[in-house]
């Protein structure tokens, strides 16, 4: 709808210019005199510099015709160019029997090669606002339409060769159109504007149709348009009817539109919505005062269904805007945008062409942390609570159910609480903030995982019913920086993870690689399970670098410890397994594993320079379990106070 506010901009800009010279033909009639005097007068109205250049002809009638030639007016003191509007010729026929009663009736307007620059400068001021000049300020007042009905008469409009601009730097807007025709006739024909040009260089087409001019002044009927619009490869569509269409109230109207990105819709809508896969969206748009609604939309984002309703609000401080979303199937990686990543560009997965150049660009990158650059412009455009529900999601390699978000954004300070996932019959909760109210944004997140079955990460493989054992834990990180990279690797907390119970496949250690089982000692013959009794990672993160405190795997024949680290600054890992056998007989010696590489491509190897000593897996438990007294809270938030976990932390305090 902007771009109807728009044209409506540029079309009352001339029109007051035209309605300006015929009050002027009431009070000056001596052709002679006409120009200068219209000229002077009407630039006193603007408080602008008006000129015409060229002739005036008047040929004087019941209907009298006039034309004006090389018509100019001035623009700002702080525009761009020297000329807001121009016109090579301006001619226009108006009855003067009606303009004595008071009515303006314009059988006829002609305008040739109309130009007219719209322009907001930084600070936010337009060039078409004329209230710092009492004069201006009062004749603005005086041809502006309350309502349709004190719209001037007009029977036939024309266009021809016409261009209009609009420059907006503050939010990246340089549009430049031509309107090549706008035709129309009363009764029921319809007045027709097609305009191309370039809206942020990218190509722009807009195409009107619209009840005749006369229409526009029935108040008793409401008003019928349809819009088309282009740019690039977003496309909308409006149809339907206006109860008043000069103050865009009583809309009926259905709106479509489509494109690549949802992102790309910032500089057209002013909404900063996430980066997404191509989207096709359909609704019903109402307007009450402030109010914009867009209700009934159906649709989908990627691979994703999605409906529900919008409200924008922009009679505050800043537009607000709020919404209720729901997908019945939700493609999870559709989320992506959401910490600046690209959607999945495999096939049958739907990405537009310059998200899978972005793919390819961070494959090749070798790093596997978003590094997009959060915008603070569109971070602090708007204010928004959106709530977001996926009632099934699809997640091809993890086992999800639902989710759930609720996204609050007050003067560029971004929360999202709560953020609620259903997983492997557990749930992930918690919340997230972002906060650009700075200029280096800052993000912190604290995120509870409960009962996560670990068998259904296997569902539907040999391994899923030899697997087993129980998640939980939490994740508490908090850093600075202008990407999701930047924020992780400047990153501060820690992050705890616990599984009880459950099993182990020698065939699923096997595949990761035979030398790393053989190392920790879990192929031994047939592919037999090997039961968990517990498992804990507890990582410390300064700086970016997560430090392992504490990391044990209990299992029934094997105590595995670990320690090392993981870099989030450089994506590298630098992490060490050993295995301490609880039977010293089954194998003489267990050498160290080693994971390293980065986090899209980890490494794995083993030392077998260094050989691990036989016996002592009890006295390394004790060792390393007695410590972990403080994580008995977390234990039980994940897995409960009857988890092997619980018990096994309680008997190694017992025995030390």
């Amino acid at each position: 709808m902007r771009i109807l506010k728009w044209a409506a901009i540029a079309a009352g800009a001339i029109l007051v210019l035209l309605l300006i010279a015929v009050g002027a033909l009431l009070l000056f009639v001596s052709s002679d005199k006409f120009k200068s005097i219209l000229a002077e007068r009407a630039g006193s109205a603007t408080g602008r510099d008006i000129e015409i250049a060229g002739d005036v002809d008047i040929d004087w009638g019941r209907t009298t015709r006039v034309t004006l030639n090389q018509l100019r007016v001035g623009n700002a003191d702080w525009g761009s160019e020297p000329l807001m509007a121009a016109a090579e010729r301006a001619e226009f026929t108006v009855r003067l029997p009606s303009l004595l009663r008071g009515d303006v009736v314009l059988p006829e307007v002609v305008l040739i090669r109309p130009a007219v620059l719209l322009e907001r400068n930084q600070e936010g001021k337009t060039n078409w606002d004329f209230s710092q000049n009492p004069d201006a300020a009062a004749a603005a007042e005086a041809v502006s339409p309350d309502d349709r009905s004190e719209f001037p008469i007009i029977g036939r409009l024309v266009v021809r060769d016409g261009r209009v601009t609009y420059r907006d730097p503050a939010h990246g807007i340089d549009l430049a159109s031509r309107v090549d025709t706008a035709t129309g006739a009363n009764g029921d024909e319809e007045v027709r504007l097609n305009g191309e040009g370039t809206f942020e260089g990218k190509p722009f087409r807009l195409d009107l149709a619209a009840g005749s001019l006369l229409q526009l002044r029935e108040s008793s009927q409401p008003y019928p348009i349809r819009v088309a619009t282009v740019i690039g490869d977003t496309k909308g569509t409006i149809q339907g009817t206006m109860g008043d269409p000069i103050k865009m109230q009583g809309l009926d109207i259905r709106m479509d539109i489509s494109g690549p990105d949802l992102a790309q819709l910032f500089p057209i809508v002013g909404i900063p919505l996430p980066s997404t896969p191509p989207y096709r969206l359909a609704g019903h748009l109402e307007r009450e005062g402030d109010r914009w609604r867009f209700t009934e939309m159906k649709g989908g984002v990627g691979d994703s269904d999605l409906s529900g309703d919008l409200a924008l609000d922009t009679g505050g401080e800043r537009p607000k805007l709020t919404a209720d979303l729901v997908s019945t199937k939700l493609d999870f990686d559709d989320l992506a945008g959401l910490v600046g990543a690209t959607p999945s560009t495999k096939p049958g997965e739907a990405a537009s062409e310059e998200q899978k150049k972005k793919a390819e660009e961070q494959k090749a990158s070798g790093r596997a942390l978003p590094d997009r650059k959060v915008d603070l412009t569109r971070l602090r455009a708007m204010d928004m609570t959106v709530n977001l529900t996926g009632k099934d999601v699809i997640a091809p390699s993890l086992p999800m159910q639902d989710f759930k978000a609720k996204f609050q954004l007050d003067n560029g300070r971004l929360v999202v609480e709560p953020l609620s996932f259903g997983i492997a019959s557990g749930r992930i909760e918690g919340r997230l903030v972002l906060n650009g109210r700075q200029e280096v944004p800052s993000a912190a997140t604290d995120l509870r995982i409960r009962s996560i079955k670990l068998a259904e990460f296997f569902r539907g493989s040999e391994f899923a019913e030899e697997m087993g054992g129980t998640f939980g834990g939490r994740i508490e990180l908090d850093g600075t920086g202008r990407s999701t990279a930047e924020l992780l690797g400047s990153s501060n907390g820690g992050a705890v993870i616990v599984m009880s119970g459950g099993k182990l496949s020698n065939l699923l250690l096997e595949i990761v690689g035979i030398d790393i089982a053989e190392a920790l000692g879990f192929v031994i013959g047939e592919d037999k399970p090997v039961a968990v009794r517990c498992a804990v990672a507890d990582f410390k993160a300064k700086d970016g670098l997560l430090k392992a405190q504490t990391f044990v795997v209990d299992t029934t024949d094997t105590n595995v410890t670990g320690e090392g680290d993981i870099n989030l600054k450089n994506e590298k890992m630098d992490l060490k397994l050993e295995a301490h056998p609880k039977d010293p007989s089954l194998l003489s010696a267990r050498t160290p594993v080693l994971i390293g590489g980065r986090l899209a491509d980890p490494e794995f190897g083993i030392d077998p320079s260094k050989a691990i000593a036989r016996g002592a897996a009890a006295a390394v438990l004790g060792a390393l379990l007695t410590p972990l007294a403080a994580l008995l809270p977390m234990i039980e938030l994940g897995l409960g106070e009857d988890s092997p976990c619980h018990k096994l932390i309680a008997e190694a305090q017992t025995s030390n």
